[in-house]
């Protein structure tokens, strides 16, 4: 008798044990290491976009003033149309550890703000910005997207984060 009890106790043990193991996958406590040039270019073979540019130096600045220079980012992709008269844009950014989404929030919501000031471009181009926008946040990734379908980007780029539904 002794030993069955024994038995089972070890058995009952190494079940706790096993459920107190670390889990595998992305879940909404974990983060994934997302590939923002992977994700950009699978969204460029999937929906109709004008041709892009990342932007770089003085443009990124002019767009995205100080983006390049907030402690709470580590990482960040500018795609941007050829054609400024375009209504498409893709913007990716990792927070750094710890980093807080605010300030990238405040420098989406500037651009944003620019982009659809009356007499700075065309109606239908304001028109764009207003209803085919789109900020979103998962894990420690953002992203601003303007697209026609940007609520199936946004769908994909949740899916690519890995964040909970």
């Amino acid at each position: 008798m002794k030993k069955t009890i024994a038995l089972v106790l070890a058995l009952a043990m190494a079940l706790c044990l096993c459920a107190c193991g670390p889990k595998t996958g992305p879940g909404p406590a974990q983060d994934v290491n997302l590939d923002m040039t992977a994700f950009y270019e699978a969204t460029m073979e999937k929906y109709e976009f004008p041709g892009m540019v990342l932007a770089e130096g003085d443009m990124l600045e002019m767009f995205y003033p100080g983006l390049s220079t907030l402690k709470d980012v580590a990482e960040f992709q500018v795609y941007t149309p050829m054609m400024t008269g375009a209504a498409a844009e893709l913007t990716l950014v990792k927070l750094a550890d710890g980093g807080s989404a605010d300030a990238v929030k405040a420098v989406f919501d500037a651009r944003v703000a620019a982009c659809t000031e009356e007499g700075m471009n065309y109606p239908d181009t304001i028109d764009a910005w207003v209803n085919n926008c789109r900020q979103v946040t998962a894990g420690s990734y953002m992203m601003l997207v303007v697209h026609s379908d940007c609520d199936a980007i946004v769908a994909d780029f949740n899916a690519a984060a890995g964040a909970a539904q």
